[in-house]
C-alpha cells in the first residue's frame, strides 16, 4: 500500500517544489498539493480500510480533477462562471457521493477526465504548430491523456471483472499500477498546464528536465536570471 503512494507523492513534492523555486502561479501549487494530499489519503484508507479515509480518498480525487480544470479553464474570458459551474458540481457531487456507492464515484471521475482531456485538447489546438512550445505542450498532454484514461479504463475493468476472474487479479497488482499511472498522468498533465498557461499569458515558458526523466516548467526570465 505504501509502495504504490510514495512514488506519486514524492512527484507531488518535487513539482511543489519547482513551482515555489520558480514563482509559478498559486493555481499549480494548490494542484500538486492536492495530488501530494490525495496518495497521503490511499496511504491511510489502505492502512486503516476505513470508509471515512476511502471517502476522503475519494473526495479528494474528485476535487482535484475539479481544481486541475479550473486551473486551464481560467484562461478563458468565462473564467468566473467557470468556477461558479465547476464549484456547484464538486459540492452536488460530494453529497451525493456521501449517500451512494463506489460506481457513481467511478462515474464522476470519468466525466470529469473526459472533460479534462477534452478541454485541454481544445486549449492544445489554440498553439501554432510553429510556436517553440507546440512539441513539448502536444508531447505532454498526449502522454498525459493516455495515461489518465489508461489507468482509469484498468480500474473500469478491475471493477467488471474482478469477480469473474479473480485470480487474475491476484495474480496482477492492477490497483497498484493504478494508482501509480494515475500519479504520473496528473503530474504530467499538470506541467502540461503550467506550459500551456504560461504560453498563452506570454510568459516565454520552457521545459526543462530534472534528474534526466522529469520535465517541470521554468519561466525564460528565470533561466535568464542563473545565466542559462
Amino acid at each position: 500500500m505504501f509502495n504504490r503512494a510514495i512514488p506519486v507523492m514524492l512527484l507531488a513534492i518535487f513539482g511543489l517544489t519547482k513551482s515555489k523555486q520558480h514563482k509559478l502561479m498559486s493555481r499549480f501549487g494548490v494542484c500538486y498539493l492536492l495530488m501530494f494530499v490525495s496518495g497521503l489519503a490511499v496511504v491511510l484508507w489502505h492502512a486503516t480500510l476505513s470508509r471515512s479515509y476511502q471517502i476522503i480518498y475519494e473526495l479528494t480525487v474528485v476535487w482535484s480533477t475539479l481544481t486541475y480544470l479550473y486551473s486551464i479553464m481560467a484562461m478563458d474570458a468565462q473564467a468566473t462562471g467557470h468556477a461558479v459551474l465547476l464549484g456547484f458540481h464538486g459540492v452536488v457531487t460530494s453529497v451525493v457521493y456521501c449517500f451512494s456507492s463506489f460506481k457513481f464515484f467511478l462515474f464522476t471521475r470519468g466525466c470529469s477526465l473526459v472533460l479534462l482531456v477534452m478541454w485541454s485538447g481544445k486549449v492544445m489546438r489554440q498553439i501554432p504548430k510553429g510556436d517553440p512550445v507546440h512539441p513539448s505542450c502536444r508531447s505532454l498532454y498526449r502522454c498525459s491523456s493516455v495515461v489518465l484514461l489508461g489507468s482509469y479504463a484498468l480500474v473500469l475493468s478491475e471493477v467488471a471483472l474482478c469477480e469473474s476472474y479473480p485470480s487474475l487479479f491476484r495474480a496482477f497488482p492492477s490497483h497498484a499500477v493504478f494508482n501509480l499511472l494515475d500519479g504520473v498522468g496528473q503530474y504530467l498533465w499538470i506541467c502540461y498546464a503550467t506550459l500551456a498557461v504560461y504560453h498563452w499569458n506570454h510568459r516565454q515558458p520552457k521545459l526543462q528536465w530534472g534528474a534526466g526523466c522529469l520535465p517541470y516548467v521554468i519561466r525564460d526570465s528565470h533561466l535568464r536570471a542563473r545565466g542559462a
